[in-house]
């Protein structure tokens, strides 16, 4: 509640609006907001869902539109120019969410929807926050610069894979350059960075774009009663998945992308399954079914595609379903399938690194095993199916926790009290300019 007595109006701005990791915890931010009174509104460059408080940037609506953000991405891809040729900065600026919002918190804004040089100008209308999803923010080119040890995040070189497998690729490797802008617009917007995990915290402390702003951490929200434990056998039986051995559950876009670690996990599953009487069951929610049929060559190991689950409901299931959730990544900022699964009262096992550590908490809610050591995935999955004892208290201790720390009362009330504080440091340097035309 603002002083006059309204609703806290705040607006978000991301690549979409509820597909994908980074667009579902937008998605759960907007959800607790407003179930805790807060105005809060979704102005995204891709629409899935039907929601008057979601909408899609006017000029991505119509059949013109569509047609100049192609030739925009096409002339940005060869000139080098990322994400600063689309032409609709103004209609961004001067949209009425924009213009009336108390805050604006910013998402993905990678994707070709989002012209980046006009941070500055939604700065006059707004205070605003920027959710660190990836490292993107920080960087040239790069979103996960770990994944091939580039150093474009620190200004000093090139990006070393401006193609990034395909995804944002450019032509020209300006990475130096659109640093150098990127760093700029960061400095005159001046953005509180929200971080969800001790390793993005650090990583924005110590990128020279974000180092000098305002870094906060707060979690992932959770819908807590949606996620929530099943019955294991009810969900199998929901799920049509077979009783006869135990269950254990990946997740990922894509089973052969090689951030997610796919493939160790398979190699970990069938290590584990061996060892195991009756072998186990693997469920993999989003891999793609190619790669699956090719991995099927034990016995032991069945492997069962749920394909993509955009419900959560039916995600939840899943996560009840399984003994245990299992992830490979190599870098994540957090971990959010981790977190999902705890609150269905399901323990993961992972390799100990990045964001991954903060969503899964070894001994109190999983186990960890050190980064790129398969046999020791392998083998404290095993060590965990036959133990179910210690599997009951990591999952009573993964749900207590998501309830303290992920609950959407628990996060909206840190996001609004984050949101007030930089409304009252907004008020302080004498902002407020409501109208300014914006660039492009």
């Amino acid at each position: 509640m603002t002083s006059d007595g309204r609703p806290l109006r705040v607006v978000h701005i991301g690549t979409a609006d509820r597909v994908g990791g980074a667009a579902r915890a937008q998605w759960r931010m907007h959800e607790a907001l407003c179930g805790a009174g807060v105005d809060s509104r979704i102005l995204c460059g891709h629409q899935s869902v039907d929601d008057e408080h979601v909408e899609q940037v006017p000029a991505m609506r119509s059949l013109r539109g569509k047609a100049v953000r192609k030739l925009a991405h096409k002339a940005e891809r060869w000139t080098g120019r990322e994400y600063h040729l689309l032409p609709w900065g103004r209609r961004f600026v001067q949209h009425p969410w924009v213009q009336q919002a108390d805050v604006i918190h910013l998402h993905n804004l990678h994707g070709g929807f989002f012209p980046i040089k006009i941070l500055p100008r939604l700065a006059r209308a707004a205070p605003l926050v920027w959710s660190a999803h990836d490292l993107w923010p920080t960087t040239g080119h790069c979103y996960f610069p770990q994944m091939t040890g580039c150093q474009c995040w620190t200004g000093a070189s090139r990006c070393i894979d401006p193609s990034q497998d395909e995804w944002y690729p450019l032509m020209r490797n300006t990475s130096r350059w659109l640093w150098e802008q990127k760093r700029g617009v960061v400095a005159i917007a001046r953005p509180a960075m929200l971080s969800q995990s001790a390793f993005t915290e650090r990583w924005l402390r110590e990128a020279p774009i974000t180092r000098d702003r305002e870094i906060v951490r707060i979690p992932y929200a959770l819908d807590v009663e949606v996620f929530s434990p099943a019955d294991k056998g009810d969900a199998r039986r929901w799920l049509g998945v077979p009783q006869d051995r135990p269950v254990v559950m990946f997740s990922a876009v894509s089973l052969s992308h090689p951030r997610k670690g796919g493939v160790a996990v398979l190699q970990a599953a069938r290590g584990a399954a061996e060892r195991l009487p009756d072998g186990l069951t693997l469920l993999a929610a989003g891999a793609s079914a190619d790669v699956l049929d090719a991995m099927q060559a034990s016995a032991k190991l069945r492997v069962v595609s749920l394909g993509q689950i955009d419900d959560d409901a039916k995600l939840a299931m899943a996560y009840s379903a399984a003994d245990i959730f299992i992830g490979a990544s190599k870098v994540e900022t957090f971990g959010q399938v981790f977190s999902e699964a705890s609150a269905c009262g399901t323990p993961g096992v992972a390799y100990d690194t990045s964001g991954v550590a903060d969503a899964v908490r070894d001994g109190e809610t999983g186990v960890l095993v050190p980064p790129g050591d398969v046999d020791a995935l392998g083998s404290a999955l095993f060590a965990l199916l036959t133990d179910l004892p210690r599997r009951s208290a990591l999952s009573d201790r993964g749900r207590a926790l998501c309830e303290s720390e992920y609950a959407y009362p628990v996060v909206a009330k840190r996001l609004i009290a984050l949101y007030e504080n930089r409304i009252r440091a907004f008020a302080g340097l004498g902002h407020g300019l409501r109208g300014g035309a914006g660039d492009g």
